[in-house]
């Protein structure tokens, strides 16, 4: 029974984060380069990715193993973020304070 819920939290895990993607499997297959039927017999059959399938699978949704499997919710990070945090890091204080200042404002007017 055990092994039932692994598999069912594996293949629940690739339809939440495929379809918070707005993916469709061959979208997934396409993106992993496996098989769409492959990934079709994950669902229909409760067939088990083998890691290597599974490490496709996390590369494609831009995470790793370690954080598929974390029991806490995934916060994304895309390079549009990553590209804004980076340039938040290089701000001394005073720029930090002026444009969480801003950023305040900003967020007031809508």
């Amino acid at each position: 029974m055990e092994f039932d819920r692994f598999v069912s939290f594996i293949l629940g895990k690739i339809k939440t984060l495929r379809e918070a993607r707005g993916w469709t499997v061959y979208r997934l297959a396409e993106e992993t380069g496996i098989n769409a039927q492959t990934i079709h017999n994950w669902n229909n059959q409760g067939a088990v990715p083998t890691l290597r399938y599974l490490d496709d699978v996390c590369r494609a949704f831009g995470i790793t193993m370690s954080e598929f499997f974390a029991k806490n919710d995934i916060v994304e990070v895309t390079p549009e973020v990553k590209r804004v945090y980076d340039m938040w890091c290089a701000l001394p204080p005073e720029g930090k304070a002026t444009l969480e200042s801003l950023l305040v404002s900003m967020s007031a007017k809508k």
